[in-house]
């Protein structure tokens, strides 16, 4: 088999156009979505007369009234969701935020099914995908109905000769995410998810979280505040990957396992006979990072893509 992974897209229109696209540039006959698919925040816009203005990492911005299809367009292959709306609407309503918040990740998710139905259904590609840490539950029925798309939450999916079994879930996080869980029922969801799992060797875990203690799950430390730890001006590195994830890895040695969630770790890392992979993610910046898997047997090849 020859596949092409890719995880923690966050809403990025430009992004998920990258990746449908990728099965036919990199010549791959299937296509795996790691986690975290919705986006994480919500861009008012405010349209006065002949010009529109909203804030932006910071800064305000001001255009003309005509660019505002333009404009939403820029701030959607940023992965956020830009709102027609007086931006102190949500200021203090936290339930009004979080409602309005999930309400177009599923509006975008139902954009992204329609668009992968016309780009693949004629196709013998599909997308299997399980949703990560950061997406609602509310967020699986979203794809249900897709000839495309292929939820494999704690499932075992055959992709052509080759098994694999996902989990979205992580261990614990300062962010408390919807689907997080400590490590004890963590393993419990892992070893669930591969229990029908025939062949091991010949096998693939995408599990969104890393494994901790690897290359796959460093990352800067957070305090209770959500403030990047610092000592002497240098950012605090800590492994924020799972325990769980890592004995199952060990414990059962697939052909290779896929991860996603610690966007900065893009590396790859042998547990045992394993290759375990982190792609990376540089969703804001409409970059697509990814990797092309290969399995011949019990042998696999993997080679990371950026573009």
């Amino acid at each position: 088999m020859r596949l092409f992974f890719a995880t923690d897209l966050h809403a990025s229109d430009l992004c998920f156009r990258k990746f449908c696209e990728a099965a036919d540039f990199y010549n791959c006959e299937a296509l795996i979505l790691g986690g975290d698919v919705s986006g994480k925040l919500l861009i008012p816009l405010t349209v006065d007369g002949d010009h529109v203005t909203y804030e932006l990492g910071g800064q305000q911005v001001r255009v003309k009234a005509s660019e505002l299809d333009a404009e939403k367009k820029r701030i959607a292959n940023m992965g956020y969701y830009a709102i027609e709306a007086d931006p102190e609407e949500y200021a203090t309503d936290v339930a009004a935020y979080e409602r309005r918040l999930l309400d177009e990740a599923i509006l975008r998710i139902h954009r992204w099914v329609e668009y992968a139905e016309n780009r693949l259904a004629s196709t013998p590609v599909r997308i299997y995908f399980a949703p990560g840490n950061d997406d609602e539950l509310e967020v699986d029925a979203a794809f249900e109905g897709s000839s495309v798309f292929v939820n494999c939450e704690q499932k075992v999916v055959d992709l052509g000769g080759v098994e694999m079994a996902s989990c979205g879930w992580s261990n614990p996080t300062p962010w408390r995410t919807p689907r997080e869980c400590d490590e004890g029922a963590l393993r419990a969801r892992l070893e669930g998810a591969i229990e029908g799992v025939s062949e091991p060797e010949r096998a693939i875990f995408n599990f969104h979280v890393p494994p901790h203690g690897t290359q796959l799950d460093v990352c800067p430390q957070i305090d209770e505040d959500f403030n990047v730890v610092t000592v002497m001006g240098n950012p605090m590195q800590i492994h924020a990957g799972s325990t769980a994830v890592r004995e199952v890895i060990e414990a059962r040695q697939p052909l290779a396992s896929l991860h996603g969630h610690i966007h900065e770790s893009r590396s790859a890392t042998k547990l045992g006979r394993t290759w375990s992979i982190n792609p990376g993610s540089e969703y804001g910046e409409g970059v697509l990072r990814g990797v092309i898997v290969n399995t011949k047997g019990t042998k696999v090849k993997h080679t990371f893509t950026a573009g």
